[in-house]
């Protein structure tokens, strides 16, 4: 009979535990799938942000060209394409890498316009910000905002 007890108890103590256990796991689980979830959301988004800051500096850069400011246009000109090719080499946006090329081989063409003081170089900045909008598109579809 005692042998029967310590059996019973043991069972009862088991299955307390799974009890107690099963329901915290699942709810474990469910909340390391939010949670990246999120954390892929957030890279989405992080990189929709940094994007349409490069377009506003674009933008900058765009507006001293039209202003003819060629001096602050080239810095401007320098820092955009610096920080495009550092959105290039981020291994999250290889989807888009060439996206962020193809403005990236225009540099030597816009740095060359803007050294000569040329003011058809802001048509081919309008060009560079279509291509901006286009991948801020393809970002913010991907990220589904």
């Amino acid at each position: 009979m005692k042998k029967f007890l310590v059996i019973a108890i043991l069972v009862l103590l088991g299955a307390a535990y799974l009890a107690g256990y099963w329901p915290q796991h699942k709810q474990l689980r469910a909340a390391e799938q939010s949670s990246a979830q999120a954390q892929e959301q957030l890279a989405s988004v992080q990189a929709v942000a940094r994007v349409c800051r490069l377009e506003n500096d674009l933008l900058a850069l765009i507006g001293q060209t039209e202003n003819q400011n060629y001096g602050e246009a080239r810095n401007l000109s320098n820092v955009f394409f610096d920080d495009v090719r550092k959105e290039a080499d981020r291994p999250q946006n290889a989807a888009f890498k060439s996206d962020l090329e193809a403005i990236l081989a225009q540099r030597d063409a816009i740095t060359a316009g803007l050294a000569r003081t040329d003011s058809a170089t802001t048509t081919t900045l309008r060009q560079v910000l279509v291509q901006m909008q286009q991948l801020m598109q393809k970002l913010a579809s991907q990220a589904n905002l």
